[in-house]
C-alpha cells in the first residue's frame, strides 16, 4: 500500500500531466484530421497523384498515436487509484498550486518536466514538496490533502 504522502504527489503530478498533455494531444490529433480529410479531397477532386503525400502524412500519424499512448501509459502509472472525493481534492490542490507557479514565472512544461521527474522517482523533496513548503497558503491545504487520502 502507498503511503498518504506519496499517494498525494503521485495525485497531483498526474493531474499536471494530464492537463499539460491533454491540450496537445488534442490540438495534433485535431491537425492531423485536417490534413487527412485536405488530403482526401485533393485525391478525390484533384488528382490521384495527391495520394503520394499520403506516404509522409501515414508516418506521422503512426508516431503521433504511439506518442499519446505512451503519454496516457505515463499518465496512468503515475496516477494512484483515487475516488472521486479524493479526485476532487486533488483538482483543487492543483488549481490553486497552478495560481502559485503562474506568479513565479517558470514555463509550465518545465514545471510538468520537473514533477514527472520528481514523480517517477517517489522523490519527498522534489518541486512539489519544495513548492508547498515555500507556500504558506498550500502548506496547511496539502497537509489535509494527505489526510484525505488516508
Amino acid at each position: 500500500m502507498m503511503k498518504p504522502k506519496t499517494k498525494a504527489i503521485r495525485g497531483i503530478s498526474a493531474e499536471y500531466l494530464n492537463r499539460a498533455a491533454r491540450p496537445i494531444i488534442n490540438i495534433a490529433g485535431l491537425v492531423i484530421c485536417i490534413a487527412l480529410i485536405a488530403v482526401s479531397a485533393l485525391i478525390w477532386f484533384v488528382s490521384q497523384w495527391w495520394g503520394l503525400l499520403l506516404i509522409f502524412i501515414i508516418p506521422v500519424v503512426a508516431v503521433f498515436i504511439l506518442v499519446a499512448c505512451l503519454v496516457t501509459y505515463v499518465i496512468n502509472k503515475v496516477s494512484p487509484n483515487l475516488s472521486k472525493q479524493d479526485k476532487k481534492a486533488v483538482n483543487e490542490f492543483v488549481d490553486k498550486a497552478e495560481r502559485i507557479t503562474e506568479g513565479v514565472k517558470t514555463p509550465y512544461p518545465i514545471i510538468v518536466l520537473r514533477i514527472l521527474w520528481d514523480a517517477l522517482r517517489s522523490n519527498d523533496k522534489g518541486l512539489l514538496v519544495t513548492l508547498i513548503e515555500d507556500s504558506k497558503t498550500l502548506a496547511p491545504d496539502f497537509k489535509k490533502l494527505v489526510t484525505t487520502l488516508e
